[in-house]
């Protein structure tokens, strides 16, 4: 997923494993999507054994919390509902939408998220699941 601000994008990473059917198939490899300025790229990578794939989705997790809290908080402009707003996420509180006028319009932690999907250009949905079970989707200012 890209978030784009006003002079920084930040990438966002989501890797996906694939099984390892025995007979059918010895390959152990996941993938990489990463936004960028011309909508998300997906890298497919090959490991030799479960030990490195463990490392690697270990380094991925390790890297991405520390860049995480370092940073503190991400903002990118979107569309929600035909208003411009701004997507806010913050490693203590969660993820929430600021309306133009500077009011919050929805706020959940991210223990909410029961899913996320993007078309892999610029629309996003997060789905909040129960209790509000609200399906959210928005568009990213390009």
């Amino acid at each position: 997923l890209l978030f784009l601000g006003p002079i920084v994008f930040i990438f966002l990473l989501d890797f996906r494993t694939a099984p390892v059917i025995t007979g059918l198939s010895d390959v152990i490899s996941f993938t990489t999507r990463t936004g960028t300025q011309q909508g998300v790229r997906s890298h497919v990578l090959r490991v030799e054994t479960h030990r490195e794939l463990a490392a690697w989705v270990k380094s991925i997790v390790t890297c991405t919390y520390e860049a995480c809290t370092e940073t503190g908080q991400v903002s990118c402009p979107c569309a929600w509902q035909d208003e411009q707003c701004e997507l806010v996420l913050q490693l203590d509180k969660g993820i929430s939408l600021i309306g133009h006028d500077g009011q919050i319009r929805w706020q959940y932690p991210f223990e909410a998220i029961r899913a996320t999907g993007d078309d892999g250009n610029r629309f996003l949905w997060i789905d909040f699941g129960p209790p509000s079970d609200e399906l959210v989707r928005f568009a990213y200012a390009i």
